[in-house]
């Protein structure tokens, strides 16, 4: 997905959501003919989007356009201008387009449109509710369960509860930004999807100030960041290789044993990681935890759960969520 060069320069500073590294497309919109000011899309709503005789919500249906379709509208009716953004019965924000489909000419709601639906083959997705921004999170899927994440009133503890989302897009420099929301006041303080159902209810945490920074040309960190409950300790790791020169690695440890693994793949960049919080958040008595990772313009967090690691694994990364810049 590009972005036009002004819109990059007013960005460059300013920390957008990039969802999981690189996903590949299940289906994804033609490119049309913009020449012709031709665009397409693909509907996200799993019940099917109205095709409407108006640009008005109380307008007769002239057809229901089924989840994944394509459908052509015009370029010209992409709008910057926020004074045209209306919203539905659930506040989500969107414009009216003219569209045609199948021999069919009306109008739809452009929340409900995409530029299309994410492939989902791995067993866990981390998530954000409500994220916006120039990148999608198109993850779709209904054989998957989605979940939010709460504190509880005093901070001391997650609360787990499953929920179906609203996935809508957001209009955004000419193009659509795929999110979801839970319909809910307040948000989740982060989400995921799981293929397999995923225990609910209360799970007590430990959060922690501690830091890992490193300055490149400085001096690597001798002191690593231990996990509470346990005798593990996340550590910073430079290597350097002919072909890529020197990356920074992320390593956990276990104290006693001596035992050890990289956390993450090889090709996520960062200069800084800290502990957001430790708990047992699989139910399988053993801590899990997520790490805020990043570096100057980007930043994340990263979910590690102990259930159903791999071979020699002390944790597994479950999944991953990274705020960067557009450009």
């Amino acid at each position: 997905m590009k972005t036009p060069l002004f819109v990059c320069f007013f960005l460059v500073w300013a920390p957008m959501l990039l969802a999981q590294t690189e996903p590949e497309y299940l289906i994804r919109a033609g490119e049309g003919n913009p020449d012709l000011q031709q665009c397409r899309a693909i509907v996200l709503a799993p019940s099917g989007l109205k095709l409407r005789s108006k640009p008005d919500f109380k307008a007769s249906v002239i057809a229901v356009i089924p989840y994944t379709k394509e459908v052509s509208y015009s370029c010209k009716s992409l709008s910057y201008d926020d004074s045209f953004t209306i919203y539905d019965a659930d506040s989500i924000p969107g414009i009216w387009l003219p569209i045609f489909w199948r021999g069919y000419n009306g109008y739809a709601f452009s929340a409900y449109l995409g530029n299309g639906i994410f492939k989902m083959d791995r067993p866990f997705y981390l998530l954000s509710e409500n994220v916006g921004g120039c990148w999608d999170d198109s993850y779709i899927s209904s054989e998957y369960q989605y979940y939010g994440v709460y504190f509880n009133k005093d901070s001391s503890a997650f609360v787990i509860q499953k929920r179906k989302p609203t996935f809508y897009s957001y209009l955004e420099f000419g193009t659509f930004n795929t999110t979801f929301s839970f319909k809910q006041p307040k948000g989740s303080e982060f989400a995921f999807a799981s293929r397999e159902p995923f225990k609910e209810g209360l799970f007590s945490i430990v959060k922690s100030t501690e830091e890992l920074k490193y300055e490149w040309g400085g001096n690597m960190p001798t002191q690593g960041i231990r996990i509470p409950k346990t005798t593990w300790e996340v550590k910073m790791k430079l290597e350097h290789t002919e072909t890529e020169g020197d990356r920074l690695r992320l390593m956990i440890r276990d104290r006693n044993s001596g035992a050890w693994h990289y956390l993450m793949d090889k090709d996520t960049y960062f200069s800084h990681v800290s502990l957001r919080w430790a708990g047992d958040m699989d139910s399988d008595g053993i801590q899990d935890f997520m790490l805020d990772v990043g570096s100057e313009h980007d930043g994340g967090m990263v979910l590690f759960l102990s259930k159903n690691r791999g071979k020699n694994e002390l944790i597994r990364m479950a999944g991953k969520y990274f705020w960067g810049d557009c450009c």
